[in-house]
């Protein structure tokens, strides 16, 4: 028995040991596991927000590419060579610049739009983003030296002289033909410096992610629309249902304006006690009269309980018949039961 009693001792003095090491090892389980919740719910947030960023960069060259074509044929000069054409001078553009593909693209239809035509409307977005880059000085847009361009080379307007003095020099047509072609030089060498700098380096990076987005989300347009038109044939067919819906929505919403209104009332009067008991009142009072009916209903049933015992019992303990409420005492607790009624259907109990 003694060494029986010596073992269990030993064995329980190393089983502490092993469940110490066992709670330790679970509280090092559940910290590993709400380590990994936390990463796979930073993951699908980072998942999510990947999916939408393709699908914006998608629409977004899409929307530029639909622009495009449609300032082509507007134009007359709509072809799939041209579109295509376009679209590649637009991706070497950005592979020097700082630039997406897809802003150039706006670029190239607003020089279509303006009279240029296809073949040069590459040129006129580089004169562009050189004018900008080179004289802009942070000022303006290349859209807007754009248009400085275009009136320069059409005589139709100096707006760009005041960016580039030189061509205020020029006395013939053909000297300030040289000077803009030298400022379109010589801004492009700075558009292509800026994009070789830290900070271009930058860009051009968010450039490419954003070609390797397009990608994705092209993939992903094709269920857009597809959704959009079960979407627009579930909403045709559920009009009532969504009135219902925004009917109720509205009541819900009218009821917290309402409740806000008096919290601000509340606020400004500074009686916030004498407010509180307002509001819950009614409440209050149902919880009473609730109450009272409970009361009167748990009265009413014990007594007449008692009642129906009392006449079950005599009417078994007697061989012949006896109608209910003929005796004396019967009668008066019906009675009671008749008046207590009477009253509380007077005080609203019931």
């Amino acid at each position: 028995m003694a060494k029986l009693g010596s073992a269990y001792v030993s064995i329980g003095a190393q089983l502490g040991p092993l469940k110490r090491g066992l709670a330790s090892a679970l509280q090092h389980v559940k910290r590993a596991m709400a380590s990994m919740a936390r990463v796979a719910k930073i993951g699908m947030i980072a998942f999510a927000s990947a999916l939408a960023y393709a699908t914006y960069a998608a629409v977004k060259q899409e929307a530029a590419e639909i622009e495009l074509a449609s300032a082509l044929k507007i134009s007359g000069q709509y072809t799939e060579e041209m579109m295509k054409k376009l679209l590649k001078e637009a991706q070497a553009i950005q592979k020097v610049t700082t630039l997406g593909d897809e802003y150039v693209l706006t670029l190239q239809r607003m020089a279509l739009t303006q009279g240029i035509m296809a073949d040069e409307a590459s040129n006129a977005a580089k004169a562009a983003i050189a004018l900008y880059a080179g004289f802009g000085g942070g000022r303006g847009k290349p859209e807007i030296f754009l248009r400085y361009y275009i009136d320069a080379i059409r005589k139709t307007g100096s707006s760009l002289e005041s960016y580039v003095g030189a061509l205020r020099k020029a006395k013939t047509e053909e000297e300030r033909h040289i000077v803009l072609q030298k400022a379109v030089a010589f801004g492009w060498d700075v558009a292509q410096s800026k994009a070789q700098s830290a900070g271009g380096a930058l860009l051009q990076m968010k450039n490419a992610i954003g070609d390797v987005a397009e990608k994705f989300g092209n993939a992903l347009l094709p269920m857009i629309k597809e959704m959009r038109v079960a979407m627009l044939a579930w909403i045709g067919e559920n009009q009532e249902a969504i009135k219902r819906w925004a009917d109720t929505f509205a009541k819900y919403v009218t009821k917290i304006v309402e409740w806000f209104k008096w919290l601000v009332q509340v606020i400004r009067s500074g009686d916030l006690k004498a407010a509180i008991n307002e509001q819950f009142a009614p409440i209050a009072a149902y919880v009473e009269r609730t109450k009272a009916v409970a009361k009167s209903t748990v009265r009413g049933v014990a007594v007449g309980g008692l009642v129906g015992g009392a006449i079950a019992y005599t009417r078994a303990s007697r061989t012949s018949p006896i109608e209910p409420g003929s005796r004396p005492w019967e009668k008066e607790l019906l009675q009671e039961i008749a008046h207590n009624t009477r009253q509380n259907n007077r005080s609203g109990e019931f």
